[in-house]
């Protein structure tokens, strides 16, 4: 015997689900970009984000394979997609979209750290997290804008 409820995407527990994770992922993501424009404990602005972003990238150069053309416009970007993608998951803006691209981000920040023998495993959690909203993204029924 099936559940018709599983057919038709309506299964309550699975939507709670579904909410729950993206809102703790969501909002996970757009932490991340926001902690990207602090400087000692508070907002630092663009000049901030600018004199964050840049040392990161000459760390991550300056240990690793990595070259500062490489990661340069890598550490610019990151805030801007770890924001924009973060707050399209929190308001359910094309999530699926918005998920694959915070499962990217975090992919590629794990290679970047990894390379200059960082600890990764915390950013393989969000990852796992991310990929189990993705699984449930058929059951997010508030959404502003749905795939």
């Amino acid at each position: 015997m099936t559940d018709s409820t599983n057919d038709n995407n309506s299964n309550p527990d699975l939507t709670l689900a579904a909410l729950a994770l993206r809102l703790y992922v969501g909002l996970q993501v757009l932490l991340a970009g926001v902690d990207k424009f602090m400087v000692n404990g508070a907002f630092g602005g663009f000049a901030g984000y600018k004199a964050n972003m840049l040392r990161m990238a000459d760390g991550i150069s300056g240990g690793s394979i990595m070259l500062p053309w490489m990661t340069r416009p890598y550490a610019l970007a990151l805030p801007w997609i770890l924001l924009l993608s973060g707050a399209a998951i929190l308001l359910g803006i094309k999530n699926r979209i918005a998920l694959s691209i915070a499962a990217l981000t975090y992919i590629s920040l794990s290679i970047g750290l990894a390379l200059v023998r960082e600890d990764v495993w915390h950013l393989g959690i969000y990852l796992g997290l991310t990929a189990a909203a993705l699984c449930l993204n058929k059951y997010n029924r508030f959404a502003l804008l749905k795939d």
